[in-house]
């Protein structure tokens, strides 16, 4: 049918209302009120066992419809609308019956993280004040301070006569472009600022841990029995700093968000605790 086709088009959207639904029919369910009305609401437009479709409800999914037709839909597709809301509710209802809320761990991780971001809209869609922003970037400086950068250069030597003659021309102070015989720069190690994980992944731990050691100008050798040598030379070093707010606004910005997302978690809990009986096993009885 063209409403099927054209409504599982927009699963995600559809997942989001039904999660909802889920939520607010488990709420239902649970306080007991559900009931058989003697008559519908003026609002409604239709009742499942109890449970009232309200016309917002249905105009949502009408709305969407809509959308992706480009055009409003006719009565008969209206009616299709209804059709299949009416059967999304009774599964619904079946699915709660079945409890598979808390036996499905997918729709119960599902539900709990819709019921979450829920939790947090308020804040989520609240402005960032830049006086709050500044405060937050000055009492948190050590959070964002990045690590000390190397540029570091690696020579493949052929032998440790190459080796030695590259380490002496470096300590005289000739240049590294002249040619040398026996010596082969190497450009798997680019020419980049780099932290020292990322020495780590290009040499090692120990390696990158001895590089990270040297400064500027300092030379570091690799000669291994299995393979042929290699000199290190420390190009320049970057000291660990925090940078200005103004150059990492972003991820001060979207820290921020999430502290004050975990904030007004912690609180919505904190009042849903309050307001529930929890009892362990440990507790007897």
């Amino acid at each position: 049918m063209l409403v099927q086709r054209v409504m599982n088009n927009s699963t995600r959207w559809a997942d989001i209302g039904l999660l909802i639904a889920v939520v607010s029919a488990i709420a239902l369910a649970l306080s007991g009120i559900a009931s058989y009305p003697a008559q519908l609401p003026s609002a409604a437009v239709a009742s499942v066992n109890g449970v009232v479709i309200d016309n917002a409800s249905l105009q949502a999914y009408l709305d969407q419809l809509a959308t992706q037709l480009k055009r409003a839909p006719g009565p008969d597709e209206r009616a299709e609308v209804l059709t299949r809301f009416i059967g999304e509710e009774l599964l619904l209802q079946q699915g709660l019956a079945l409890d598979l809320p808390r036996k499905d761990s997918r729709l119960r991780a599902q539900i709990v993280q819709e019921v979450i971001r829920q939790a947090v809209a308020v804040t989520a869609r609240q402005a960032i004040d830049e006086q709050e922003l500044q405060a937050f970037y000055d009492v948190s400086r050590e959070y964002f301070r990045r690590a000390p950068l190397f540029r570091v250069v690696q020579y493949d030597c052929a032998d440790q006569s190459a080796v030695d003659s590259l380490r002496q021309a470096f300590e005289r102070g000739e240049s590294e472009s002249l040619p040398r015989a026996g010596v082969t720069r190497n450009d798997f190690l680019p020419d980049a600022w780099l932290p020292e994980g990322k020495l780590r992944d290009y040499l090692g731990s120990e390696l990158a841990a001895g590089i990270a050691a040297l400064a500027p100008g300092q030379m570091l050798i690799d000669s291994r029995a299995d393979a042929p040598p290699r000199l290190l030379r420390m190009l320049d070093v970057q000291a660990a700093q925090v940078p200005p707010l103004a150059t990492i606004r972003a991820q001060v910005e979207a820290e921020f968000r999430r502290r004050r997302d975990e904030a007004a978690l912690d609180e919505y809990m904190q009042r849903l605790r309050a307001g529930a009986r929890v009892q362990l096993a440990s507790d007897g009885g």
